[in-house]
């Protein structure tokens, strides 16, 4: 039974920090192909962002997405809405759309793209998590990410290019936050036992 277990958790392991992998590079090279219209892309700063970036998601792609099921299990929490693919896909869909929104709209000051990304990131926790576990770990995951991204990321990897450090400070977080959701929703899925997903599928 432990060793089913182990593998078990190998596996989520495994599927989480792909999903994290990829899910950032396809993400980042969205956001930096659409900056390419204003400047030239720096396929340099792409590829050091990758070899560094990419795994770190990973890694907290997994932890966050661990998480979520035992916190669930511990304090007895249910996600407003449900455990399917259906709804995981929905927040994945939500999550991209705020990347898209943070991406490709221009906001006139710093704080009105905080606040408008604040609001959505909210509206995804609200309508695919509404626990108190799951908002207080994407917080500290974002706040986390948001420390190792400014002071290891952006100081040592990009020093020197054309990143905006004064405006990551506006959009970083929220963007982070819902990641969190979005992973937790991924790895809580993924806990599902297959006798409860086969149960879920045909309700």
């Amino acid at each position: 039974m432990k060793r089913l277990s182990a593998m078990s958790d190998l596996w989520r392991g495994s599927v989480l920090f792909s999903w994290g992998c990829v899910a950032t590079a396809v993400l980042r090279l969205m956001r930096a192909s659409w900056h390419a219209r204003e400047e030239p892309l720096d396929w340099a700063a792409l590829l050091r962002w990758s070899l560094l970036v990419a795994p770190l998601a990973g890694v907290a792609a997994i932890i966050v997405g661990l998480a979520y099921p035992l916190f669930d299990r511990w304090l007895n929490s249910q996600p407003a809405s449900g455990r399917d693919w259906a709804s995981v896909t929905r927040c994945l869909a939500l999550f991209v759309g705020i990347n898209h929104a943070n991406s490709r709209f221009h906001f006139a000051t710093d704080a009105e793209l905080a606040w408008t990304l604040a609001l959505l990131s909210l509206a995804l926790w609200w309508t695919f998590d509404r626990t108190t576990c799951g908002f207080v770990i994407a917080s500290l995951a974002a706040a986390v990410a948001h420390v190792v991204a400014y002071y290891l990321v952006l100081r040592i990897v990009f020093s020197g290019t054309s990143l905006e450090l004064s405006r990551l400070k506006a959009w970083f977080p929220f963007v982070a936050f819902s990641a969190g959701i979005t992973i937790g929703s991924v790895g809580r899925q993924l806990a599902e036992p297959p006798q409860q997903r086969e149960k879920l599928h045909k309700d």
